[in-house]
């Protein structure tokens, strides 16, 4: 599965958790990823996301999240691959109960 030049595991777990509503558990299962590191996709992705909807450059994105600029545009990236209805489900996707 080819997410347009996206980092793949990132936009898989992505489409999963926020369009196919999957558990951690599940997206961990389905793609060979512990939990945790599914979670940290996530959440890496809900900061990004956080950060540019204020404004703020990929350098100093980058600065907050400790993640290299690198890592911040593929992140940056993903929203833009988002339904507008899953993009209000990123913040409780991330912050809801793990499974």
């Amino acid at each position: 599965m080819v997410w347009a030049g996206v980092g793949t595991h990132k936009a898989i777990i992505r489409k999963k958790k926020l369009t196919d509503n999957k558990s951690t558990s599940q997206i961990a299962q389905e793609i060979d990823h512990t939990p945790q590191a599914v979670d940290r996709y996530l959440k890496g992705l809900s900061q990004v996301v956080f950060c540019t909807q204020r404004g703020m450059s990929i350098k100093n994105i980058s600065f907050v999240t400790s993640m290299s600029n690198r890592l911040v545009k593929q992140y940056a990236k993903l929203p833009k691959t988002l339904k507008p209805a899953d993009r209000g489900s990123l913040k409780q996707a991330v912050h809801g109960e793990q499974t």
